[in-house]
């Protein structure tokens, strides 16, 4: 499976054995809603504004989560204030998109061509919000 997560997309294969590698609790899964994972991975961001990059297979396993809760496969997790300090301060937004465009950024980042405005106009700007 595919996922964008801010500016990387995250190839992510396994599942519960994704959970036990990067030491994230099952009863996310079970236990958990959308709301949860959200909070989740602001949290995330709060403690490391590139979460994404420097722990790519908790990222992963977080966006699985988040995947079997809303069936997106694309989200972006920004600042919306200069020094964050809380979860609250970290803004989302949750996308479903097509997988070709999905697999040309994954390309795309494997030759490191993505850049983060070429997923903003493809992605974003097209989604209200």
């Amino acid at each position: 499976m595919l996922f964008l997560l801010n500016d990387r997309i995250l190839k992510i294969a396994g599942g519960i054995e994704l959970l036990d590698k990067a030491g994230v609790p099952h009863q996310l899964i079970n236990k958990s809603g959308l709301g949860d994972i959200i909070l989740a991975l602001q949290n995330a961001f709060v403690l490391d504004p590139n979460f994404h990059i420097n722990q790519p297979e908790k990222a992963a396993a977080l966006a699985w989560i988040l995947n079997s809760k809303s069936k997106a496969n694309a989200a972006v997790f920004i600042a919306t204030t200069p020094k964050v300090k809380s979860p609250s301060q970290i803004g989302y937004r949750l996308a479903n998109t097509d997988l070709t465009i999905l697999g040309a950024f994954h390309s795309l980042q494997e030759q490191g061509r993505l850049s983060s405005n070429m997923i903003n106009d493809v992605i974003w700007s097209k989604i209200p919000g």
